[in-house]
């Protein structure tokens, strides 16, 4: 990533200021998702969906400058990684030297929780969408449907099969939701999956959990 780029961290201390207990992933998810599917999603509307987040009594006229910028920033950071052609939109999830294998999947779970109730709120029924991407939609689904967060906690961290199971999940769903982003923005460029990644999706499981093994 980017260090330039806001972190899970810079979010958590957004949130603790707040007194808000959730995580950094899922205001990342929330917003991610609204971006995606919205035509023109501005930044005034994400303070006041992020304000909302960290209170439902928040009043975005009443936040700290700081925190409006931080949000604002968010916003400009997920829409220019999901339109540039770098292709480098990342999910926010916690870094790997101080945060544990457990605590990233439980972020990742969080995240695609998020997504997913997200999704619901936008009407894609009357969407047309490619195979691939409600192929990949359909096994983010799955996936999630089997996340056991007991199993997680009680993971392997040293284990280099769940932090590869870890990795190739993650990269799965930034690829579903830069597909999401380019079919419902047809004036952008038209992502497609490449032929490994949609051949082989992730595992059918979240690592730590042992439902589809």
């Amino acid at each position: 990533m980017n260090d330039s780029m806001l972190t899970f961290d810079n979010f958590a201390d957004l949130l603790l200021r707040h007194r808000c207990f959730q995580s950094p992933s899922a205001l990342h998810a929330m917003l991610t998702t609204y971006i995606a599917c919205l035509p023109q999603l501005t930044p005034a509307q994400s303070v006041r969906m992020g304000a909302h987040f960290l209170s439902e009594d928040e009043n975005p006229a009443q936040l700290a400058p700081v925190d409006v910028q931080t949000l604002e920033s968010l916003h400009q950071q997920i829409d220019e990684t999901l339109t540039g052609n770098e292709l480098n939109f990342e999910l926010l999830l916690p870094d790997e030297v101080t945060y544990s294998l457990p605590e990233r999947v439980k972020a990742l779970v969080v995240w695609l929780q998020v997504f997913e109730r997200t999704l619901k709120t936008c009407d894609l029924a009357n969407k047309k969408l490619s195979a691939e991407l409600s192929e990949g939609l359909d096994t983010l689904r799955m996936v999630l449907a089997h996340a056991d967060m007991k199993e997680i906690d009680a993971m392997d961290p040293e284990d280099e099969d769940n932090e590869k199971d870890y990795f190739a999940l993650s990269d799965y769903a930034r690829m579903v939701v830069m597909m999401l982003y380019t079919e419902l923005h047809p004036q952008r460029p038209h992502l497609v999956m490449d032929e490994e990644t949609a051949s082989t999706p992730p595992s059918n499981y979240v690592p730590g959990s042992t439902s589809l093994h």
